[in-house]
């Protein structure tokens, strides 16, 4: 396995050499550990994983997240990648939980475009723990595979994301934690952030001396709001359910909720996309 000297980022279990041996093969720079939140059972691991590490000149960063939650943990990834933009970031997706295995192969395909290059990689090894193989001891902290074989470079596709507009729209229709706003409700938010261009014809005809009629919008504007946001939103990303009408309420599922769970704050602009992995 041939790495630049640079990030890897692995979800703390109870591993020691399947987190350790790959970063000192690679004399990586830096390892960022997610560790579960609050008393971690493997805190011992982390203990003797840094103290390893930290030998070898490899600097130790931990993290905390929620092992069970998969939007929080891509946030965590997210928030990872986003510091380490110039980077070859590398993702150990061999260690940790399914859960946080599965969310480091989700961040290395929605989030590919942001360090100079990331992948995933699964640490193989010789022994693993089962009901008739104790697991082995190192230094007072147990780990579930030793022996360390080298590494797989696992293959990453594309996962596209929401455009910034997008969860924007969402962070609107959060609307104080009730999730749910009129159409002409959201489009006014819109209007406000700059996110849709008022319609100027339109804008002449309105009264220029009355407050009421600021908020009046046009055909032009409400097809702005069904074709750049309430359809895709709907269609595409599965994160809104609409009533029929003018009136009707556009309310968020929980698909919505978790999009804006970790995409929001997503800085694109570091990104060589607009939510189009490249």
């Amino acid at each position: 396995m041939t790495f630049r000297k640079n990030s890897h980022i692995a979800a703390l279990g109870f591993d020691v050499e399947r987190i350790v041996a790959p970063a000192v093969e690679d004399r990586a720079g830096r390892i960022y550990i997610i560790s579960r939140e609050g008393n971690d059972q493997a805190k011992k691991n982390f203990d003797v994983i840094s103290k390893e590490l930290r030998k070898r000149k490899i600097e130790v960063l931990r993290e905390t997240c929620n092992h069970g939650d998969l939007f929080l943990l891509l946030k965590k990834y997210r928030e990872i990648i986003e510091k380490e933009k110039h980077s070859a970031v590398y993702i150990n997706v061999s260690c940790g939980s399914k859960i946080t295995a599965i969310a480091g192969m989700m961040a290395c395909m929605m989030f590919r475009s942001i360090p100079y290059s990331i992948e995933p990689y699964y640490a193989k090894m010789r022994y693993y723990a089962s009901q008739r193989t104790k697991k082995k001891k190192v230094e007072g902290a147990f780990q579930e595979a030793w022996d360390y074989l080298g590494t797989d470079i696992l293959d990453r596709y594309v996962i596209p994301i929401p455009e910034k507009h997008h969860v924007e729209a969402l962070g609107i229709l959060r609307n104080e934690n009730s999730w749910e706003m009129k159409k002409k409700e959201l489009l006014k938010g819109l209007v406000d952030r700059g996110l849709i261009k008022q319609d100027e014809e339109f804008q002449q005809k309105r009264s220029k001396n009355s407050a009421r009629n600021k908020y009046v919008f046009s055909p032009k504007e409400y097809a702005t709001l069904k074709q750049r946001f309430i359809k895709p939103l709907k269609e595409k990303w599965e994160a809104i359910s609409v009533e029929e009408g003018k009136g009707g309420l556009i309310r968020v599922n929980d698909k919505g909720k978790n999009i804006l769970l970790f995409l929001e704050g997503f800085d694109y602009k570091v990104s060589n996309h607009n939510g189009k992995p490249k």
